[in-house]
Protein backbone atom coordinates (compact mmCIF):
# COMPACT_ATOMS: atom_id res chain seq x y z
CA UNK A 1 0.00 0.00 0.00
CA UNK A 2 1.34 3.59 -1.09
CA UNK A 3 2.09 6.23 1.64
CA UNK A 4 -1.02 8.07 0.65
CA UNK A 5 -3.36 5.25 0.76
CA UNK A 6 -2.07 3.86 4.39
CA UNK A 7 -2.34 7.22 5.76
CA UNK A 8 -5.80 7.51 4.36
CA UNK A 9 -7.26 3.75 5.35
CA UNK A 10 -5.91 4.16 8.91
CA UNK A 11 -6.88 8.01 9.68
CA UNK A 12 -10.28 6.88 8.36
CA UNK A 13 -10.59 4.04 10.71
CA UNK A 14 -9.15 5.83 13.73
CA UNK A 15 -12.35 8.03 12.61
CA UNK A 16 -14.32 5.26 12.62
CA UNK A 17 -13.53 3.88 16.33
CA UNK A 18 -13.75 7.54 17.53
CA UNK A 19 -17.38 8.24 15.67
CA UNK A 20 -19.65 6.61 18.83
CA UNK A 21 -20.06 4.48 21.64
CA UNK A 22 -19.66 0.85 21.95
CA UNK A 23 -22.73 -0.57 20.41
CA UNK A 24 -22.22 -4.32 23.17
CA UNK A 25 -19.54 -5.13 25.60
CA UNK A 26 -16.42 -6.67 23.78
CA UNK A 27 -13.23 -7.56 25.06
CA UNK A 28 -10.68 -5.66 24.45
CA UNK A 29 -8.65 -8.19 22.84
CA UNK A 30 -10.66 -9.02 19.92
CA UNK A 31 -9.62 -8.45 16.52
CA UNK A 32 -12.51 -9.56 13.68
CA UNK A 33 -14.65 -6.35 14.72
CA UNK A 34 -11.52 -4.15 14.51
CA UNK A 35 -10.64 -6.14 10.70
CA UNK A 36 -13.35 -5.49 9.30
CA UNK A 37 -13.06 -1.96 9.83
CA UNK A 38 -9.83 -2.02 8.90
CA UNK A 39 -10.89 -3.67 5.44
CA UNK A 40 -14.08 -1.26 4.96
CA UNK A 41 -11.67 1.90 5.17
CA UNK A 42 -8.88 0.26 2.72
CA UNK A 43 -12.14 -0.94 0.51
CA UNK A 44 -13.46 2.74 0.84
CA UNK A 45 -10.56 4.52 0.12
CA UNK A 46 -9.89 2.94 -3.44
CA UNK A 47 -13.15 2.95 -4.73
CA UNK A 48 -12.99 6.52 -4.46
CA UNK A 49 -9.02 6.67 -6.06
CA UNK A 50 -10.70 4.45 -8.75
CA UNK A 51 -13.24 6.90 -9.14
CA UNK A 52 -10.62 9.94 -9.92
CA UNK A 53 -8.51 7.75 -11.81
CA UNK A 54 -11.27 7.46 -14.00
CA UNK A 55 -11.94 10.85 -14.25
CA UNK A 56 -7.75 11.54 -15.26
CA UNK A 57 -7.68 8.67 -17.79
CA UNK A 58 -10.88 10.29 -20.07
CA UNK A 59 -9.46 13.47 -19.45
CA UNK A 60 -6.18 11.81 -21.46
CA UNK A 61 -8.34 9.98 -23.79
CA UNK A 62 -7.58 6.54 -22.31
CA UNK A 63 -11.20 5.42 -22.30
CA UNK A 64 -10.37 1.59 -22.12
CA UNK A 65 -8.37 2.89 -19.01
CA UNK A 66 -11.40 4.55 -17.59
CA UNK A 67 -13.67 2.00 -18.02
CA UNK A 68 -11.07 -0.36 -16.23
CA UNK A 69 -11.29 2.15 -13.30
CA UNK A 70 -14.85 2.37 -13.02
CA UNK A 71 -14.72 -1.72 -13.19
CA UNK A 72 -12.25 -1.70 -10.29
CA UNK A 73 -14.38 1.35 -8.31
CA UNK A 74 -17.54 -1.00 -8.74
CA UNK A 75 -15.80 -4.18 -7.19
CA UNK A 76 -14.34 -1.95 -4.36
CA UNK A 77 -17.61 -0.68 -3.39
CA UNK A 78 -18.54 -4.62 -3.40
CA UNK A 79 -16.63 -5.63 -1.24
CA UNK A 80 -16.67 -2.26 0.98
CA UNK A 81 -20.61 -3.42 1.25
CA UNK A 82 -19.51 -7.22 2.00
CA UNK A 83 -17.36 -5.58 5.14
CA UNK A 84 -20.21 -2.93 6.07
CA UNK A 85 -22.93 -6.04 6.51
CA UNK A 86 -20.93 -8.08 8.24
CA UNK A 87 -19.94 -5.29 10.76
CA UNK A 88 -23.87 -4.70 10.82
CA UNK A 89 -24.33 -8.44 12.36
CA UNK A 90 -21.86 -7.08 14.75
CA UNK A 91 -24.07 -3.96 15.96
CA UNK A 92 -21.71 -1.86 13.59
CA UNK A 93 -23.12 0.37 10.97
CA UNK A 94 -20.40 1.79 9.80
CA UNK A 95 -19.94 5.79 7.98
CA UNK A 96 -17.77 6.41 4.63
CA UNK A 97 -15.01 8.65 5.40
CA UNK A 98 -13.37 10.21 2.23
CA UNK A 99 -10.19 11.60 1.33
CA UNK A 100 -8.92 13.55 -1.52
CA UNK A 101 -6.91 10.61 -3.41
CA UNK A 102 -3.23 11.55 -4.95
CA UNK A 103 -3.47 11.70 -9.05
CA UNK A 104 -0.85 11.63 -11.27
CA UNK A 105 -0.89 10.50 -15.02
CA UNK A 106 -2.79 7.80 -15.61
CA UNK A 107 0.36 5.52 -16.20
CA UNK A 108 1.64 6.76 -12.41
CA UNK A 109 -2.65 5.97 -11.22
CA UNK A 110 -2.16 2.54 -12.70
CA UNK A 111 1.33 2.01 -11.28
CA UNK A 112 -0.08 3.31 -8.14
CA UNK A 113 -2.85 0.91 -8.14
CA UNK A 114 -0.78 -2.23 -9.11
CA UNK A 115 0.93 -1.71 -6.12
CA UNK A 116 -1.61 -1.05 -3.74
CA UNK A 117 -3.59 -4.26 -5.26
CA UNK A 118 -0.19 -6.68 -4.81
CA UNK A 119 0.18 -5.58 -1.29
CA UNK A 120 -3.71 -5.74 -0.15
CA UNK A 121 -2.90 -9.69 -1.97
CA UNK A 122 0.09 -10.49 -0.53
CA UNK A 123 -0.08 -8.60 3.18
CA UNK A 124 -3.10 -6.62 4.32
CA UNK A 125 -5.36 -9.49 3.94
CA UNK A 126 -3.53 -12.21 4.73
CA UNK A 127 -2.84 -10.30 8.13
CA UNK A 128 -6.56 -9.68 8.93
CA UNK A 129 -7.40 -13.12 8.18
CA UNK A 130 -4.67 -14.77 10.20
CA UNK A 131 -5.98 -12.90 12.74
CA UNK A 132 -9.49 -13.44 13.05
CA UNK A 133 -8.62 -17.09 12.09
CA UNK A 134 -8.34 -17.94 15.68
CA UNK A 135 -11.61 -16.28 16.78
CA UNK A 136 -13.78 -18.68 14.68
CA UNK A 137 -15.65 -16.44 12.77
CA UNK A 138 -15.76 -18.51 9.89
CA UNK A 139 -17.80 -16.77 7.66
CA UNK A 140 -16.05 -13.43 7.93
CA UNK A 141 -12.57 -15.29 7.47
CA UNK A 142 -14.30 -16.50 3.93
CA UNK A 143 -15.09 -13.37 2.93
CA UNK A 144 -11.43 -11.89 3.97
CA UNK A 145 -10.04 -14.77 1.23
CA UNK A 146 -12.67 -13.90 -1.48
CA UNK A 147 -11.37 -10.63 -1.22
CA UNK A 148 -7.75 -11.21 -1.07
CA UNK A 149 -7.76 -13.51 -4.25
CA UNK A 150 -10.02 -10.74 -5.87
CA UNK A 151 -7.20 -8.40 -5.32
CA UNK A 152 -5.40 -10.52 -7.26
CA UNK A 153 -7.29 -10.44 -10.37
CA UNK A 154 -7.38 -6.80 -9.84
CA UNK A 155 -3.48 -6.46 -10.01
CA UNK A 156 -3.54 -8.92 -13.23
CA UNK A 157 -5.72 -6.36 -14.89
CA UNK A 158 -4.24 -4.02 -13.89
CA UNK A 159 -0.65 -5.03 -15.21
CA UNK A 160 -2.11 -5.86 -18.79
CA UNK A 161 -3.64 -2.29 -18.79
CA UNK A 162 0.04 -1.02 -17.88
CA UNK A 163 1.48 -2.98 -20.45
CA UNK A 164 -0.74 -2.19 -23.78
CA UNK A 165 -1.83 1.37 -22.62
CA UNK A 166 -1.02 2.68 -25.85
CA UNK A 167 -4.00 0.16 -27.04
CA UNK A 168 -6.54 1.88 -24.68
CA UNK A 169 -8.16 4.38 -26.39
CA UNK A 170 -11.49 3.24 -26.93
CA UNK A 171 -13.85 2.03 -24.67
CA UNK A 172 -13.55 -1.34 -23.45
CA UNK A 173 -15.88 -4.23 -21.81
CA UNK A 174 -14.17 -5.36 -18.43
CA UNK A 175 -15.80 -8.69 -16.59
CA UNK A 176 -16.98 -8.86 -12.49
CA UNK A 177 -17.99 -11.40 -10.75
CA UNK A 178 -20.83 -10.34 -8.85
CA UNK A 179 -20.10 -12.66 -5.98
CA UNK A 180 -16.34 -11.83 -5.12
CA UNK A 181 -15.52 -8.34 -6.95
CA UNK A 182 -12.62 -10.40 -9.60
CA UNK A 183 -12.58 -8.60 -12.34
CA UNK A 184 -11.17 -9.99 -15.48
CA UNK A 185 -10.62 -9.27 -19.60
CA UNK A 186 -12.46 -11.46 -20.29
CA UNK A 187 -14.35 -14.18 -20.17
CA UNK A 188 -11.66 -17.03 -20.73
CA UNK A 189 -11.02 -18.00 -17.26
CA UNK A 190 -13.95 -21.04 -16.33
CA UNK A 191 -14.21 -19.90 -12.71
CA UNK A 192 -13.01 -16.28 -10.63
CA UNK A 193 -11.53 -17.18 -7.02
CA UNK A 194 -15.18 -17.59 -5.10
CA UNK A 195 -15.82 -20.37 -7.66
CA UNK A 196 -18.74 -18.94 -9.58
CA UNK A 197 -18.43 -19.53 -13.41
CA UNK A 198 -17.51 -17.60 -15.33
CA UNK A 199 -20.43 -17.13 -17.33
CA UNK A 200 -22.06 -15.11 -14.31
CA UNK A 201 -19.70 -12.16 -14.72
CA UNK A 202 -20.35 -9.23 -15.66
CA UNK A 203 -19.92 -6.85 -18.42
CA UNK A 204 -18.86 -3.54 -17.59
CA UNK A 205 -18.05 -0.61 -19.56
CA UNK A 206 -17.88 -0.91 -23.20
CA UNK A 207 -19.41 0.98 -25.96
CA UNK A 208 -22.26 1.23 -23.68
CA UNK A 209 -21.09 3.92 -21.95
CA UNK A 210 -20.65 4.30 -18.42
CA UNK A 211 -21.68 1.79 -15.72
CA UNK A 212 -24.32 2.57 -13.46
CA UNK A 213 -23.57 4.03 -10.14
CA UNK A 214 -22.63 1.79 -7.84
CA UNK A 215 -24.73 1.30 -4.53
CA UNK A 216 -24.09 4.30 -2.35
CA UNK A 217 -22.94 3.56 0.85
CA UNK A 218 -24.23 4.37 4.06
CA UNK A 219 -23.98 7.54 6.03
CA UNK A 220 -25.25 6.44 9.13
CA UNK A 221 -22.74 7.30 12.46
CA UNK A 222 -20.24 4.05 13.18
CA UNK A 223 -21.22 2.48 16.54
CA UNK A 224 -17.70 1.97 17.43
CA UNK A 225 -16.38 -1.16 19.92
CA UNK A 226 -12.68 -1.59 20.91
CA UNK A 227 -10.08 -2.68 19.11
CA UNK A 228 -7.73 -0.35 19.98
CA UNK A 229 -5.00 -2.54 20.59
CA UNK A 230 -5.29 -4.15 17.06
CA UNK A 231 -5.60 -1.20 15.49
CA UNK A 232 -2.29 0.29 16.85
CA UNK A 233 -0.54 -2.63 16.39
CA UNK A 234 -1.74 -2.96 12.49
CA UNK A 235 -0.78 0.66 12.11
CA UNK A 236 2.67 0.39 13.36
CA UNK A 237 3.08 -2.87 10.81
CA UNK A 238 1.50 -0.50 7.76
CA UNK A 239 3.40 2.70 8.90
CA UNK A 240 6.90 0.19 9.04
CA UNK A 241 6.99 -0.98 5.28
Amino acid sequence: MTITRTVAVLAMTAGLMLAGGSARAESLDGRTRPALRLAYASEVTAQHEYEAYAERAEIEGLLGVRDLFRALAQCETEHAARHAGMLETFGETPVAITFAPEIGTTRENLERSFANERHERRSRYTRLADAVRPELEYDVLANLQWCAAAEATHANVLAQALGSLDTMLAPRIWFACPECGCLHADRTTERCACGMSASTLLALGGSAGAPQPPPQLSHRPLIAGSGLGFWLGYAVAEMQR
